[in-house]
């Protein structure tokens, strides 16, 4: 006698804000802003004692933001303060002193007095769980008789078993910081500027 046995299970689970889901990117767009990167030079002195200026830095202006497809419209709110941010109607020339912009809201704005999220908050996690699990098992017994039946019978079991299991999983923990991490890495493959390169001689008459 023999038994063969087999089962399958699949485990699925989600978790993430209702709105974006695995959009990952769109969890901190608050709107395209407009940056414009304006060279700085520092004053120094060459061999001959003329005055020449290095090219140091570069400094970020924001000229506009446009939060009509942005993808958190409440957050994008928090910004009505400093104007429509387009046509000049803007009352500030840094993106830092925004109260929201990509991927960061100011933290006055994040909650209420310690005892709930503010309005507009994206939860910011995203999870998805795909698990298999296979099962098999197979069983066998019988029995060895001798022809002399007062020798006895000997009973045979033998049986296998197999489990296979497959675990795949994405989490994001914090999908607005994706925002953050891109700004931090956008530049990474400058290395910086080279005074010797940029050098300009002013002549004074």
């Amino acid at each position: 006698m023999y038994t063969l046995q087999a089962s399958y299970e699949n485990e699925t689970f989600d978790l993430a804000d209702p709105r974006h889901g695995r959009n990952y990117f769109d969890y901190g767009y608050i709107g395209n802003f407009g940056i414009d990167f304006i060279p700085t030079f520092d004053q120094d002195t060459d061999d001959e004692v003329n005055p020449i200026f290095t090219h140091s830095y570069y400094r970020e202006v924001l000229r506009g933001y446009d939060f009509s497809n942005g993808a958190n419209p409440v957050l994008a709110n928090y910004n009505n303060p400093f104007g429509s941010g387009a046509d000049g109607d803007l009352s500030v020339s840094s993106i830092d002193e925004l109260f929201a912009i990509n991927g960061r809201t100011n933290t006055i704005f994040t909650e209420s007095w310690n005892f709930h999220q503010n309005v507009g908050t994206v939860f910011n996690r995203a999870i998805n769980q795909d698990n298999d699990i296979f099962i098999f098992n197979a069983n066998a017994s019988f029995d060895l008789v001798s022809r002399d039946k007062d020798k006895g019978r000997h009973s045979i079991r033998i049986g296998v078993a197999y489990e296979g299991r497959t675990n795949r999983e994405y989490d994001v923990r914090d999908p607005r910081r994706l925002w953050i991490a891109a700004r931090q890495n956008v530049n990474a493959h400058i290395q910086g500027v080279d005074p010797e390169i940029n050098a300009i001689l002013v002549t004074l008459c």
